[in-house]
């Protein structure tokens, strides 16, 4: 129950209670996980690189990446309501909903709403998910919030039929927040998880 009030003469005044109707909380939770759902996206651009041992042994300098265009690239690929893992070599698209992003990650990396900031994403490295050497933990990597770019960085070697190879690959991932991109994008972390693989 609330009082009823009036203006008179600039000012309130008191008259007959009235009964205040009683919120749908349900309603108001479904409808908030709807434009979060709708305003939302993550973004993963990732570029990589592999080289026959004899390459990688013979010139210290083939072992890094070339320069990307993050910002660029970003807005290139950007998309709302959905999740989308971008490779930046062969222009290759793997595009997952939200809920399916939670559910299955992207490459090596796995992804879950936080509790503890509405609105953002924990990341985890799974490393059982990488074939290479060395073996890599299940780790936890920096939350993702909105607007705010983080850089894995990551090396291994492998071993097939036709010999030993060294891979290097960067990731960059994004999370959104509306449908609006900022002009300038913040890349806040860089989480270098490279081993000495001479």
């Amino acid at each position: 129950m609330r009082r009823k009030q009036r203006v008179r003469d600039g000012r309130l005044e008191a008259t007959a209670n009235e009964e205040l109707p009683v919120p749908d909380v349900q309603r108001l939770h479904a409808a908030e996980e709807r434009i979060e759902e709708v305003t939302r996206g993550v973004l993963v651009l990732w570029l990589s690189q592999t080289l026959p041992k004899a390459a990688w042994r013979a010139d210290a300098t083939t072992h890094g990446l070339p320069p990307v265009n993050f910002a660029e690239a970003a807005r290139t690929h950007w998309r709302t309501e959905a999740a989308r893992q971008v490779d930046l070599v062969s222009g290759t698209v793997e595009e997952k909903s939200l809920a399916e992003l939670t559910r299955w990650g992207f490459a090596c990396f796995s992804f879950a709403p936080s509790d503890q900031e509405p609105g953002c994403y924990d990341v985890t490295l799974e490393g059982e998910r990488l074939y290479g050497q060395p073996r890599r933990a299940r780790r936890p990597l920096p939350r993702l919030r909105p607007w705010q770019t983080v850089l894995i960085k990551l090396n291994e070697r492998m071993a097939d039929y036709s010999g030993q190879h060294y891979r290097v690959a960067e990731y960059w991932l994004l999370l959104g927040d509306g449908d609006e991109m900022p002009p300038q994008l913040a890349l806040v972390r860089v989480v270098d998880l490279q081993e000495d693989l001479a």
